[in-house]
Formats: C-alpha cells, sequence, structure tokens
C-alpha cells in the first residue's frame, strides 16, 4: 500500500536450498507469478491494487553416494572396504539432457546438490583405472530409487520434494594379476637365457582356494597372464608340453608358492596384487637314430644302391663305463625297419652307448659315427658286437647317422 504511482516489478531471491516453481499454470488466482530464470515478476500497472502476484517456491533435493573398493565383492561397502578417490561420476537430467559432473573425495563420496524433484535422472561412472567393474547399488529416491542400465550406470531416477536421497554407488573389483612363462630349458638351469625360447599353446590352471579352475594358453612367446583376480589363495598347474621333460618350476620374483611337479600352490594372491615371472621350464627330448645297412664297397657310408638290413637288433644303454649317473639305468632296445632305419626318441640329456649284433649271415663291416649331438662318441666293441661308446647328447639333440655296416 501507499506506493507512489509508478509501475513496478518483484524482484524474488528464493530461500537456500529452494527453487520457484513453474509460473502461470492454473488458477490465475493461486498460480505463481515470478519467471524462475529472471527471477522477476510480471509489471504491477500504477493506480491498480494487486492481490494475485503469488510466489511458489519448493524445496530442493540432492542425491548422494559412494565409489568403494569391494575386496570380498558381495555388492556392500563392509569395514575395510576403502573409497575411491577422484573418480568421475556423472549426474544427467533426462529432460533437459543436461550433466553435473563431480568426482569423489578422498573418502570416494559424490553428492550432487539443488536437485529439481519430479525430474528423471541418470547416475553415471566412469570406470576408474586399475579396477574392473562390480556392482551398481541403487539408493532410496522415495518417488523413483532407478534401475541398473548397464555396467556404471543407474537411470530413471526421480527424486521427491525436498528429498535427501542417499545409497546410491559403484563397487569396483581390485584387479589382481599372475603371470609367467613356459620355456624351453636347453641348458636345464631352470632359468630362461639367451636363445631359448617360450612355448606356445601350452595350458595353464589357475584355481583359488580350491575352486573350479580356470585356464589361459601361452602365447608365442611362451608367456601366460591371468587377470582380474580376486585376493585369495591359488594354485597353479602347467599342463606337461608333449615332448619335453619336466624342468625346473620357479615361483618367480615374489618367491610366493610352494612347487611340487608342474604345481605351484599356497600362492598368497593379496588384493590388488600383481605376482609375476612364475616359470615352467621344459626341457626338450633328445634323440638316435641310424641305419644298418649292408656296405657293399666297404666304405662305411650307405651309399647309393646299398640296402638297409630289416629287423636288425640296435641297444641303447647308459654309458655306465663313463659314470654318468642320469642315463646309467636307462637300456631299450629296437629293430630296424624295412629299410633299416632305427630310432630312440624321448631321450634325456646325457652319455649314451649304442650297440649293434652283427645280423646272421652278414659279416662285421665299417660303422659310421654320427652327427648332430654334442660329442659323437668312439667307436669300439662291447664283447662281440660293434658299439660306439661316450655319446654325449644334450637336451633337444637329434643325433642322425649312427650307421652299422
Amino acid at each position: 500500500p501507499n506506493l507512489t504511482p509508478d509501475s513496478y516489478r518483484l524482484r524474488v531471491t528464493p530461500l537456500t536450498g529452494t527453487t520457484l516453481t513453474v509460473p502461470f499454470v492454473g488458477d490465475p488466482l493461486l498460480d505463481s507469478d515470478v519467471d524462475p530464470v529472471s527471477l522477476m515478476s510480471p509489471v504491477i500497472t500504477s493506480g491498480r491494487f494487486e492481490d494475485t502476484r503469488d510466489i511458489g517456491l519448493y524445496r530442493l533435493s540432492s542425491l548422494t553416494g559412494t565409489v568403494f573398493n569391494d575386496k570380498n565383492r558381495n555388492g556392500v561397502q563392509g569395514p575395510g572396504e576403502l573409497g575411491i578417490g577422484d573418480v568421475e561420476v556423472t549426474l544427467r537430467s533426462e529432460q533437459t539432457a543436461t550433466d553435473i559432473v563431480t568426482r569423489t573425495s578422498f573418502s570416494g563420496a559424490f553428492r550432487f546438490a539443488g536437485l529439481i524433484p519430479g525430474q528423471t535422472y541418470s547416475l553415471i561412472e566412469t570406470q576408474p583405472t586399475a579396477y574392473t567393474t562390480g556392482n551398481e547399488m541403487i539408493g532410496n529416491a522415495s518417488v523413483q530409487a532407478g534401475a541398473i542400465d548397464g555396467p556404471n550406470r543407474i537411470s530413471n531416477i526421480i527424486l521427491g520434494i525436498g528429498e535427501d536421497a542417499i545409497g546410491y554407488g559403484f563397487a569396483e573389483y581390485s584387479s589382481g594379476t599372475l603371470s609367467g612363462v613356459v620355456f624351453e630349458d636347453l641348458n636345464e638351469n631352470g632359468t630362461q637365457d639367451a636363445g631359448e625360447g617360450g612355448l606356445s599353446g601350452v595350458e595353464v590352471a589357475i584355481a583359488r582356494d580350491g575352486g573350479t579352475p580356470t585356464t589361459v594358453t601361452t602365447d608365442s612367446s611362451g608367456l601366460w597372464v591371468l587377470t582380474n583376480l580376486r585376493q585369495g589363495l591359488y594354485e597353479i598347474r602347467e599342463a606337461q608340453p608333449i615332448g619335453y621333460f619336466s624342468g625346473q618350476v620357479s615361483t618367480g620374483s615374489s618367491a610366493i608358492g610352494q612347487v611340487s611337479g608342474d604345481t605351484i600352490s599356497e600362492v598368497a594372491l593379496g588384493d590388488g596384487a600383481v605376482l609375476d615371472s612364475y616359470r615352467f621350464a621344459e626341457i626338450p627330448e633328445a634323440e638316435i637314430t641310424g641305419r644298418v645297412f649292408i656296405d657293399t664297397n666297404g666304405n662305411g657310408k650307405m651309399d647309393s644302391g646299398e640296402q638297409g638290413v630289416p629287423d636288425a637288433i640296435v641297444r641303447l644303454r647308459g654309458d655306465v663305463a663313463l659314470n654318468e649317473p642320469l642315463p646309467a639305468q636307462f637300456a631299450d632296445s629296437t629293430t630296424t625297419s624295412v629299410s633299416g632305419v632305427y630310432r630312440f626318441s624321448g631321450l634325456r640329456s646325457g652319455r649314451y652307448q649304442l650297440s649293434q649284433p652283427v645280423p646272421n649271415g652278414l659279416q662285421d663291416g665299417a660303422d659310421h659315427l654320427g652327427v648332430g649331438v654334442t660329442f659323437s662318441g668312439v667307436l669300439g666293441i662291447e664283447n662281440t658286437d660293434d658299439a660306439v661308446t661316450g655319446i654325449l647328447l644334450s637336451a633337444g639333440e637329434r643325433g642322425v647317422e649312427f650307421d652299422f655296416g
């Protein structure tokens, strides 16, 4: 009352935590008459009595939550499960297609204030590095709590007037890793040295706390790796590759685990830990081959036109005379094929002796030291049999042309 004649407008400063409602809706006597953008009312004309210039306010809402390391992967933040700081979280208004972006505090908490009740919001987390996606947690918005809409996203959240919705969040899993290598150990020292390549296609089974194993396969370099592992007690078991003997097995740089054969057990993997260099050394099998033949020209070589002797006996044993303990108890025998060829495969490294009794109806001829081995040995006689003693065979070697004429 008693205003000087003029034209007037009302300017409104909303109370903290409130905002203006939509103007000019419904009964002019009851609606709000202040523009929520300019915060101004329409012009009040001089000389008039105005009693319908109403101001509609309502309380804004908020939404809070957390991003945390879910060690036991149950989707609930329990004791000892710390929040993850500096994670980007976005709240999107589906009506206006606008985003509000914040980052979690040191404790993993996030909060969005000044939210419009009745609008539909989506909550989106940007996946933090060094973690894998866990569960999404829906909070307690009263109008509509929301729904999980894929990894790291909760949609259809509708807040009530003046509501402080809580309980929203994103559980993240620490990514533990186990890795190692399967390689060809030519010098049998348990270490992958220069020139000792990895073995591809070897299966390695990894099980946690006695559960169902997960099997990985070595790559072209012999490397294997399994990521996204929970903390726990693991067992690593290698499937023995064909054509190799088991070599040394190593617990790697961490020295965590117990070795038994091709299995490493009691591997204690901590939360988010990376344990590497679990090594399986494999020793390639060696072999010795040759021929028994009719040496018509007596030169000790199987020349064109000279025939092999089928069904001739050839014996192989550890070279006891040279006191080599590894193959000392080894003994084997075979007979030649129709073309006179014999073969001893699947041999460990060591010193060996070949002997060959002269077949019935034939006379003893010249013998030939083979090639392809560390040391070809010495020609001699064992009892009445032709013999080659002191053959030094290293891992993976293929001795050929140990021929008996």
